[in-house]
C-alpha cells in the first residue's frame, strides 16, 4: 500500500508500492492550472467543486494539477497521466479511503505553513 505524506503548505508526497515519491503542492498555480484546463473562471471555480457538482475527473486533474506545479517547480519533465493518478489513488485504498480522503482535505485546508503561522502571530 502507497504511503501518503501531507506535509506545510499544501504539500504532499505519495510514496507509490514501487518505492516512487510523486510531490504535489496545491499552490495557487496549481488552482490556476485547474482553472485553465477546465476553462473555469475564479468566480465559477467554488460551484465547480461543491460537493454536489465535482467530478471524479475533476478531483484527479487537481491532483495531476498539483504534481505538475511541483515537477514545474523543480524544473522537471511532467510526464503523469489520469492514468497513473488512478493508480495512485487505488495504492492509498482506493476512493473511500482514509488516505484520499485526508489527501482532498489538505487540498481545501487553510494550512500556511509553520512560517507564516509564527509570522502571524
Amino acid at each position: 500500500m502507497a504511503v501518503l505524506n501531507l506535509l506545510p503548505r499544501k504539500e504532499f508526497e505519495i510514496t507509490t508500492d514501487s518505492g516512487e515519491v510523486v510531490k504535489g503542492q496545491y499552490a495557487l498555480w496549481s488552482v490556476k492550472r485547474f482553472c485553465d484546463r477546465k476553462g473555469l473562471t475564479l468566480s465559477k471555480l467554488a460551484e465547480a467543486m461543491s460537493e454536489a457538482n465535482v467530478t471524479f475527473d475533476d478531483v484527479t486533474l487537481l491532483i495531476l494539477c498539483a504534481v505538475e506545479y511541483s515537477c514545474r517547480k523543480e524544473k522537471k519533465p511532467f510526464t503523469y497521466t489520469d492514468i497513473d493518478c488512478c493508480d495512485w489513488i487505488e495504492q492509498l485504498g482506493g476512493l473511500e479511503s482514509e488516505n484520499f480522503a485526508n489527501l482532498q482535505k489538505h487540498a481545501a485546508s487553510e494550512d500556511k505553513g509553520e512560517d507564516e503561522k509564527k509570522n502571524q502571530q
